[in-house]
């Protein structure tokens, strides 16, 4: 495994195939609830009541001693010991003598606190008089009308809590073709940071098919045929990647050795559909073309290549690449290079389910009908 600085920038490049960003809105909207004016407003209300940076001198934003003074001072505080005694005198007759006398009486103030203060009454403010830009219009703040889309408990180091808790995650891509003994790249797995062991052992099974192509240069003889299959040494020739490098087994420090089970299949076809016509002349579009040369291309589903004993070293941030170098045969007869030229053949790994066949100016005669499997790595599978 290289450790150089090039090394590092590849594994890290890799890395990028893997990130999940992070989640940006709610899962579930109480629009159905609220307009859409509400929950902005709620969210405008939200933002103007903070200050920043402000001076405490200026307006009524008070330091912590400024607002202790105050406290302190008694302007704002609720006692539940005697305060101010006033008195009140009234006076009142006495019919019966006909004089007036002078009532007293007497009560104690304890604060200067409004206690009928009504919190629950909205106060709006106009733009104009809060320094917002735009055309006029009044703000208020509604408790009732909740808080959405709203970023809270931001850390001001930028610095998030991971709460990734998988192993490993991997990245493939679908209809992966690929020419006889052609290496390709058929996924990747990430170690994540939620590994639980230095080292682990991996299996996964893939689905596959076979498809050969090319293009007549003359008259195809009706049941012209070729055959299409696996090689019989080693058609798929698996390998595990480290920065472009065989890795080597935990256990024993040599070159990993898989264990590789695959469906073996061929398939037939009948290229004498290559034809254009029996004079090999083009008569579409009312345009008359002679010798007009045809290609023909088929596919057909393969079956299954299931890959064990795939043990690795788990630290987190390594990002293998699982390849293969396939091997296919093409039977034809005698001459063939005589008929067609261009002819590709080769393999498809993960093949999708649908369709499992096709076939464009021939015919597949046989067709191997294995059932189909989806990818599945240590028992997760994708469809």
């Amino acid at each position: 495994m290289s450790s150089d600085v090039s090394g590092v920038c590849l594994q890290r490049k890799k890395q990028m195939l893997f990130t999940i960003p992070p989640i940006r809105l709610e899962t579930s909207s109480p629009y159905q609830n609220y307009t859409k004016f509400q929950l902005d407003m709620r969210r405008k209300a939200e933002v103007l009541q903070y200050t920043g940076n402000s001076q405490a001198s200026k307006g009524n934003n008070l330091t912590k001693k400024q607002q202790m003074a105050q406290i302190l001072s008694g302007k704002y505080q609720n006692s539940t010991y005697p305060g101010t005694i006033v008195q009140n005198v009234t006076e009142v007759h006495n019919s019966l003598y006909d004089i007036s006398e002078n009532s007293y009486s007497y009560k104690t103030i304890y604060s200067n606190i409004d206690t009928n203060c009504n919190n629950s009454e909205t106060i709006y403010t106009s733009t104009r008089s809060s320094g917002v830009p735009g055309p006029p219009m009044l703000l208020y703040k509604d408790d009732s009308v909740p808080l959405y889309n709203y970023k809270t408990n931001t850390e001001a180091s930028a610095i998030v809590t991971d709460e990734d808790t998988d192993e490993w995650r991997y990245h493939i891509t679908e209809n992966i073709s690929v020419l006889h003994n052609t290496s390709v790249n058929i996924f990747s797995m990430a170690v994540q940071y939620g590994i639980k062991s230095p080292q682990n052992t991996y299996n996964f099974s893939i689905p596959y098919g076979m498809f050969v192509r090319g293009t007549s240069k003359v008259n195809i003889h009706p049941g012209y045929s070729l055959t299409v299959s696996l090689s019989t040494t080693t058609p798929f020739n698996i390998s595990v990647l480290y920065n472009d490098s065989n890795v080597t087994d935990p256990n024993t420090g040599s070159a990993l050795e898989l264990n590789t089970i695959y469906t073996d299949s061929s398939f037939n076809i009948d290229i004498s559909g290559s034809n254009v016509n029996p004079n090999n002349i083009d008569i579409s579009g009312g345009n008359i073309q002679k010798n007009v040369r045809k290609t023909f291309e088929a596919y057909s589903y393969g079956g299954t290549i299931k890959v064990s004993n795939m043990n690795l070293y788990t630290e987190r941030g390594f990002v293998y690449d699982i390849t293969s170098v396939p091997k296919v045969s093409l039977t034809a007869p005698l001459g063939f290079t005589d008929y067609f030229d261009n002819i590709e053949y080769g393999i498809v790994f993960n093949t999708k389910p649908f369709p499992l066949y096709t076939n464009k100016n021939c015919t597949i005669v046989d067709k191997p009908y294995p059932p189909y499997r989806p990818f599945e790595l240590n028992g997760n599978s994708i469809v």
